[in-house]
Order: C-alpha cells, then structure tokens, then sequence
C-alpha cells in the first residue's frame, strides 16, 4: 500500500490537533474537506428523498452515517481522477481520488458474507 503524505492544509490541521491535545482536557472539532462525489451523484437527504450532489445548496440538511440530518455547512468543487467504488451490497458509486471512505469489515471469510 502506498504511502499517503498529508497536504499541506491537512498538516497544520494535525500539527494544531496534537498542540490542543498536549495543552488542553478537552476535544477539539477538526473541519476538512473530505472528497467529492461525480455530478449527478445522488445524495440522501434528511427526510428519505435523494438530490443530485450538484443541487445540494448550503444549508441543506442531509442524511448522517448514523441516520440523523446534517447541515451541509460547505462545498467543495474541484478536478481530480474519478473512481467508481463497487461495494458488495447496494448500487456503485463515483467519487474522486481524495475521497475519504470509513470501511468496516462484519465478519470474515467466505462462509461469512459482508
């Protein structure tokens, strides 16, 4: 697996992290982009309806990894490689080169589909 080197904004956000954390007892909130997805995409909004990524507005409430609304507080626009994730379960998607992905692996082996 390569090695990944943060960007330069992705460095001062980790260097200030560790400079909290060693004077503070409290956690800090750490707010970056994180990737985009291809035009058209659609998005699931907060009430069960979907819109395409490029609709979504500032303000927009969309629906959270753990089923509650979040406020899109920002937009990221930008050119980069684009590529599909397949996932075992559910329809591809497209994303671009940056986007970060959280995976999780339920049970190992063949005989123990995720």
């Amino acid at each position: 697996m390569p090695t990944l080197e943060p960007r330069w904004y992705q460095r001062a956000a980790i260097d200030k992290t560790n400079e909290w954390l060693a004077e503070r007892d409290d956690n800090p909130c750490i707010v970056l982009p994180t990737g985009c997805h291809a035009k058209g995409t659609l998005i699931l909004m907060a009430d069960g309806s979907t819109k395409a990524v490029d609709c979504i507005r500032v303000g927009d409430l969309v629906m959270g990894p753990d089923s509650l609304p979040r406020v899109v507080l920002s937009l990221a626009r930008g050119v980069e490689d684009m590529y599909q994730i397949a996932p075992k379960k559910g329809a591809p998607f497209i994303v671009n080169a940056s986007h970060m992905l959280a995976l999780r692996t339920t049970n190992e082996g063949k005989n123990y589909p995720s």
